[in-house]
């Protein structure tokens, strides 16, 4: 069925399936093949896992709730399977993991720490902190990104209040 959650778009991208029936109850749609990647070499388990944070409510800011991840994009461009599914894994925040044969998902998301980097376990001598300059850091942010209401390429610029430097930084967002 139809999803917004970048777990179920980028497997069906990366399994291509070829849907057959027409969605009546006596011909349900189907798969009749999957012309990608089997769907026995994805781990579905963290691909659920994926999907399950993705579709977690957070607040919208305006009083109610929303799905933190949700996916709204087009393929409309020129470019293959793994690019496809690449962009819609930036947009979930994972990364495809290759684990032997079987393709398993990385996310990006809060976890327990593994490790504690402190003043009482880092060598005095061996610490480093260098900083970039503020001549070097961007006080402009322009945004392309594709409305969603016309589907036409928009630009957002973003600034910083009080900043004079006008260093210009520009970043492209599929979706």
């Amino acid at each position: 069925g139809y999803s917004t959650n970048p777990a179920w778009i980028a497997c069906h991208i990366l399994t291509q399936p070829v849907i057959t029936g027409t969605g009546t109850p006596e011909d349900p749609f189907e798969a009749a093949r999957f012309d990608g990647l089997d769907p026995d070499r994805i781990d579905h388990v963290k691909f659920a896992q994926w999907a399950d944070y993705c579709d977690e409510l957070v607040p919208d800011g305006k009083g109610g709730q929303e799905k933190r991840i949700t996916f709204n994009g087009g393929c409309d461009y020129d470019g293959n399977m793994w690019e496809a599914a690449m962009r819609v894994f930036q947009v979930g925040r994972a990364m495809p993991v290759w684990f032997g044969r079987m393709l398993t998902v990385a996310v990006d998301r809060p976890s327990e720490p593994v490790n504690l980097y402190s003043v009482g376990n880092i060598e005095e001598s061996r610490f480093k902190e260098t900083f970039l300059p503020l001549e070097d850091r961007a006080t402009e942010i322009e945004v392309d990104y594709v409305n969603r209401d016309t589907w036409e390429r928009d630009k957002l610029t973003v600034y910083q209040a009080g900043a004079n430097n006008g260093y210009r930084a520009s970043i492209e967002l599929f979706g």
